[in-house]
Parts: C-alpha cells; structure tokens; sequence
C-alpha cells in the first residue's frame, strides 16, 4: 500500500511541474494510480531527435522518495 509520505511527495512534484514547467516535457501521473507517470518529450530542435514526440513512463515504488524510481 502507498505511503501518505509517498503520495503527499508525488502530488507535491507534480504541482511544482505544473507550476513551473519543463521545456519541451510533459509529465502527468496516470488518474487511477498516482505511482505510475506519463511522459512525453518533444520538439527537440537542433538535435538528431527533432520533429520527433517520445512517450515513456515512471513507475515509481511504493516507499518513494526512500527508494528511486
């Protein structure tokens, strides 16, 4: 069972996301499971990676921040 540590930490992280965004990275936890996150990258210009969208996840564990994703 997730931690109240745990879950208080990820929705503080994403807040500070939301508040202050990443350059050409969108990072949102999954609605039903706040443990697993979607990610995406995109308009990487003057790279070898431009015009390209990549899509990832994080899974993080139930003792974050104590253990890493």
């Amino acid at each position: 069972m997730i931690t109240r540590i745990t879950q208080k930490r990820l929705m503080r992280e994403y807040q500070m996301l939301f508040r202050n965004p990443v350059e050409n990275i969108i990072a949102l936890p999954d609605k039903k499971d706040i443990l697993t996150w979607h990610y995406m990258i995109y308009n990487l210009k003057d790279t070898p990676y431009e015009g390209g969208e990549y899509l990832g996840n994080i899974f993080f564990p139930q003792d974050y921040p104590f253990s890493p994703p």
